[in-house]
């Protein structure tokens, strides 16, 4: 195969934000099976041979461009330190969730987080879809190159920690939100106020609930504030 088509191919893998699928290469350069092969051998051996930083994974469906592993931890840290650690923690639960509507996002992290949801969208990260009166978020393919990990990696990954935290990350706010409600009971119902007269010390009961909803919603929130 020409060095022009090499080269060409190579340059579609670097513009494109993830891997691209091997029927669609064959059929925007006129390619057959093998001719590919070739290509994508050719490329490898080019990266071996001038040790560059870059190479190229294939399989029988997708071909990707991706950097050599021992790059992997410096570019990760570079590129983590263009988020705020507010947006990360927001990129992490749509990455744990994916999909998952904005609601649900918006329970989780407040409403600072509409924001945070913009931003990734923006940065090409999150993409976004009309569902019903809110909206349906999921990861992108640039998500997957951006940080160098595949869907699969990423499944793993999140099957591997602990299931407390898997437990915070997908209940974060149903819990805090269902006791908010619970404390306006009492105040409704008056109890206290009706028995003031002959049994005063009961005055003081509305507050320990109080107290035990506040801490429970810090409890709650603690992974994602820390």
């Amino acid at each position: 195969m020409s060095e022009k088509k090499q080269r060409f191919l190579e340059a579609l893998l670097f513009a494109s934000e993830g891997a691209l699928a091997r029927q669609k290469i064959k059929r925007f350069m006129s390619l057959n099976d093998q001719q590919l092969d070739e290509l994508v051998s050719g490329l490898q051996k080019k990266y071996v041979q001038t040790n560059s930083s870059f190479k190229i994974s294939s399989t029988s469906q997708q071909v990707i461009l991706n950097v050599e592993d021992e790059f992997v931890p410096e570019i990760k840290n570079f590129l983590e330190a263009e988020f705020s650690s507010t947006l990360l923690k927001t990129l992490a639960i749509v990455a744990y969730r994916s999909p998952i509507t904005q609601s649900d996002i918006i329970k989780a992290r407040g409403n600072k987080s509409y924001s945070h949801v913009n931003e990734l969208i923006a940065l090409g990260l999150v993409q976004a879809e009309e569902y019903g009166k809110t909206k349906l978020l999921r990861l992108t393919p640039k998500f997957f190159k951006y940080f160098n990990v595949t869907e699969k990696q990423l499944k793993q990954a999140f099957t591997k920690t602990p299931g407390e935290t898997q437990q915070k990350l997908v209940e974060p706010v149903a819990e805090p939100e269902q006791k908010q409600k619970s404390p306006k009971k009492p105040k409704a119902v008056k109890q206290p106020k009706q028995e003031e007269k002959t049994a005063e010390p009961k005055k003081s009961e509305p507050e320990p609930i109080k107290t035990v909803q506040e801490g429970d919603r810090n409890t709650a929130n603690d992974f994602f504030s820390s």
